[in-house]
């Protein structure tokens, strides 16, 4: 039987939900769910950087949101009061990301606005 949100508590108009409770040990599961998405993330993006010049943009940026950006957002709660270090590789791989799609190389100068992928702090 599936967990139901709890209405009760200090403030009995808010909604607790009990699978979102962050505690020390979904931080330490946080980092290292980071790492996997990170090496996963960057696996990809080298995978569609082979094929970047057969797609068009269209294309490209659903295979980018399909294969990393989805994997970001998955059960992102457990990132709340993660260390800066895993935010900041999580920012790497949505960079590089965004510079697949730009088609602009790693040290390029000039990347618009538009075109870097923030992570919510």
């Amino acid at each position: 039987m599936p967990t139901r949100p709890s209405c009760s508590g200090p403030d009995p108009g808010a909604v607790v939900l009990p699978w979102a409770t962050v505690d020390p040990s979904a931080r330490s599961d946080a980092v290292v769910r980071s790492d996997n998405v990170c090496s996963a993330g960057f696996y990809r993006l080298r995978q569609l950087r082979r094929v970047r010049m057969s797609l068009d943009t269209e294309s490209a940026a659903t295979l980018v949101h399909a294969f990393v950006t989805s994997r970001i957002d998955y059960c992102n709660v457990l990132l709340a009061g993660a260390p800066k270090a895993t935010t900041d590789k999580l920012q790497r791989l949505l960079n590089a990301a965004a510079r697949l799609l730009s088609g602009t190389k790693k040290f390029d100068r000039g990347l618009s606005h538009s075109q870097v992928m923030y992570v919510e702090r």
